[in-house]
């Protein structure tokens, strides 16, 4: 009497090292540039926000003088009722990228971002 024949195959495998490899090391990780890349994307409504604050500042010379009271930037980005009464509506838009003074610039920025 013949019983039944069981052959053993092995099972299917890699054919190559290298895609194991690949399989267990899993996705190329994240550069250091791509990470900032991908936060700044993420946030971009705070990025451009500082971004317009420290480059109006640069181009104004807020960030290296004091937007004092009588000084010339003073009279254009200053807002309040001396500037509704005198007919300066813009300056609610345009005085919200400047500090007072030049140390208000840091928690500013620290409490946007």
């Amino acid at each position: 009497m013949t019983g039944p024949s069981t052959t053993l195959e092995a099972a299917p495998g890699p054919e190559d090292d290298s895609e194991a490899d690949a399989a267990e090391t899993g996705p190329p990780l994240p550069t250091r540039r791509s990470r900032v890349v991908a936060l700044l994307g993420r946030y971009w409504a705070t990025t451009l926000l500082v971004g317009v604050i420290v480059v109006a500042g640069v181009v104004t010379g807020a960030l290296w003088q004091n937007v004092e009271t009588g000084s010339a930037l003073y009279n254009d980005v200053a807002y309040g009722l001396p500037a509704l009464q005198d007919g300066k509506v813009q300056t609610f838009l345009f005085g919200m990228f400047f500090a007072p003074q030049l140390f208000m610039y840091v928690p500013i920025l620290a409490l946007l971002v």
